[in-house]
């Protein structure tokens, strides 16, 4: 019964967890959908708008192998025979998904010019301008390849709360840091720099969380 209970407990947790840190993200946006139109326009809400659509094909595309290397990481962290080679496993995702970012960036990097000029049609923002916003998009898209492995992994190990603390605190951080920048230059290219920026500062937390845990 104790057994029981504690199971329901913990499910009961990584429910809520989970459930929290997936709808921040959308709710949030949806909340400052007022402030980007005001400050930024509506070509320049434009611009993010289009960046959220090639992060959800993305996650998409790597969902499968997302849900196969969580099921490799749960069933590693509980078998005793198989614990010394989840390090390893992690290893090896990690630096798959880290050359895929990069592939995706030497991919789209070269060919933000024509993405800005034919994919994007704008005429309050300078060409330059977006240009370089299609720059950073592009760096953006590829730093978020490397958090699905960090995400399986603390799901896979039952840390589920942990890392999604980890992954409520960058979604806040970020929003009030994207915000500050916007209110700061009132430039969607400031928005993207900032956004970049932050991601990265995710990315860096996850992985020195995810080494102290594996």
């Amino acid at each position: 019964i104790n057994l029981h209970r504690r199971t329901c407990c913990m499910l009961f947790k990584n429910f809520l967890a989970n459930s929290a840190s997936q709808l921040l993200y959308p709710v949030l946006s949806l909340l400052l959908v007022p402030f980007y139109l005001r400050h930024l326009g509506v070509e320049g809400y434009g611009l993010i708008g289009f960046y959220a659509l090639l992060v959800s094909l993305l996650g998409v595309l790597t969902k499968g192998v997302g849900t196969a290397f969580l099921r490799e990481v749960s069933r590693r962290d509980v078998n005793p025979e198989q614990r010394n080679t989840l390090r390893r496993l992690v290893g090896t995702f990690e630096a798959v998904y880290w050359a895929a970012g990069a592939l995706v960036a030497a991919v789209l990097v070269p060919l933000s010019g024509i993405i800005s000029s034919k994919w994007v049609h704008v005429e309050s923002i300078p060409p330059r301008v977006v240009e370089l916003c299609v720059l950073l998009l592009s760096s953006r898209i590829a730093l978020a390849l490397p958090n699905v492995v960090y995400q399986a992994v603390f799901i896979g190990m039952q840390r589920q709360v942990f890392g999604n603390l980890v992954n409520v605190a960058s979604v806040l951080t970020g929003a009030a840091a994207t915000v500050a920048a916007v209110l700061a230059w009132n430039s969607v290219l400031a928005y993207c720099a900032v956004d970049v920026v932050a991601a990265c500062g995710t990315l860096v937390l996850l992985r020195y969380s995810l080494r102290r845990k594996v």
